[in-house]
């Protein structure tokens, strides 16, 4: 006698027999949200297939020491800015005082040196959205600060440098694969909450990510990620550590900001209406909440002395 299994069962026994995928519908072909195990997922963002995946800060706290405002990732998800946005994973590393450890370049504007030194030839990922690929080098404050480089740039730590490698915790790594365009169209994330460091590297890399193009952010109880199901967001794996930087995916086919708002200095949504308006008005426009201050702006028309 053959046993009878309804639809969700069947669904059901196909997860529990091999890895089960989770597509976003808002996200199309964009992105992919594969489990590995109950703690452990990768995400893959195609860049080739036009995705947009932007660094994003909280607000600016204290620009002089590179402070921003801490949330957690589903704190992230709430924002009007990033309301268009289908995927959200955690960034790069921070002290508890919301100051990012090392550089952050968005829009092609430094957001933050970091507060760490001696970190020439930590490797970077640098993301041009215009041109479909991305890549990870190694970074040099000369090439960081000039115009040549990619606008979105973010530094974490080598694949191998120490963090408890051997501990089973939050891990929050970033690969690229399927070479694109003189660099990659593929960005992977390999996020977790129990993981060791040898096992996100070997996941990364059994997924067509080549060694020299594997990174490390920050780990622990700071791997975080959210992404969209049918409109709304499925945080899949969150805790209430607090981040100053994320990494959010947009389709290609909708603007990260809503009609009638542009991009500010900081990555923020405002009015472009009020940016037309106070554009060279004479006064420096840079607050936490609407910043022109920089080369996007002319720095508010030459309102601002850089």
């Amino acid at each position: 006698m053959k046993r009878k299994y309804n639809f969700i069962t069947m669904i059901a026994i196909i997860c529990l027999m091999s890895t089960c995928l989770i597509h976003s519908v808002k996200a199309n072909d964009l992105i992919k949200v594969e489990q590995i195990s109950s703690s452990t997922y990768c995400i893959y963002v195609y860049l080739s297939k036009g995705a947009i995946l932007k660094p994003f800060v909280g607000n600016s706290v204290d620009l002089s020491v590179g402070k921003y405002e801490e949330l957690t990732v589903k704190q992230f998800s709430s924002k009007n800015e990033l309301s268009n946005a289908i995927l959200l994973v955690s960034g790069t590393f921070h002290d508890d005082a919301g100051k990012p450890s090392f550089p952050i370049k968005i829009n092609g504007n430094i957001a933050t040196y970091g507060f760490e030194r001696n970190i020439e030839g930590n490797p970077m990922l640098m993301i041009r959205n215009s041109e479909k690929r991305a890549y990870i080098g190694k970074y040099n404050r000369s090439n960081f600060e000039g115009d040549s480089i990619a606008p979105d740039v973010v530094v974490g730590l080598d694949k191998y440098y120490n963090k408890r490698p051997s501990d089973y915790t939050g891990r929050n790594y970033v690969g690229l694969k399927d070479p694109y365009n003189n660099a990659y169209g593929t960005v992977v994330f390999l996020v977790s909450s129990s993981l060791t460091q040898m096992k996100a590297r070997e996941f990364l890399k059994n997924r067509g990510c080549p060694l020299d193009q594997i990174m490390q952010l920050d780990g622990s109880s700071t791997s975080q990620f959210s992404h969209k199901t049918y409109g709304s967001w499925t945080h899949q794996i969150s805790t209430g550590r607090q981040m100053p930087q994320i990494f959010a995916v947009f389709s290609g086919n909708s603007s990260s900001c809503s009609a009638g708002k542009i991009m500010d200095c900081n990555n923020k949504c405002v009015s472009e209406l009020t940016v037309n308006r106070w554009l060279g008005d004479g006064v420096c426009d840079q607050y936490s909440y609407f910043d022109i201050n920089c080369s996007k702006f002319n720095y508010d028309n030459g309102d601002c002395d850089n």
